[in-house]
């Protein structure tokens, strides 16, 4: 085998395990920014890499990992009613079906709002 077409497939091999690598983090709800420092790249390279790697199944798979961190204002109220019940962040999380980040926002927005009407 000539070294030029052993070069170009060695580098799809390894193009191939880096995005596997990247896609894994993301799935499980590491951010861009994450995957970039764990990489030595910035968070914009790692989401052209991704969107430029995945075949349409994956890249689905990507964009509803990436939707679930996004508490829309149906998340919202369900987390803040979970939260209520005394439940924890990671235990609504997996109720609502949203990354724990999100309801960690929400619940600091949540007990902020609350302490602004104990002041009042």
């Amino acid at each position: 085998m000539p070294a030029a077409s052993f070069k170009s497939s060695q580098g799809w091999g390894d193009r191939r395990e880096r995005f596997n690598e990247m896609f894994e983090m993301c799935l499980e709800g590491k951010s861009l920014s994450d995957i970039g420092k764990t990489f030595g790249i910035t968070k914009q390279a790692v989401s052209y890499f991704l969107k430029n790697n995945a075949n349409p199944r994956q890249f689905e798979l990507i964009q509803e990992a990436f939707t679930k961190r996004i508490p829309s204002s149906w998340y919202e109220s369900e987390i803040v009613k979970h939260l209520e019940t005394g439940l924890t962040c990671a235990e609504v999380a997996k109720v609502v079906g949203c990354h724990v980040s999100s309801v960690k926002r929400v619940s600091a927005r949540w007990k902020r709002s609350q302490r602004q009407l104990v002041e009042l």
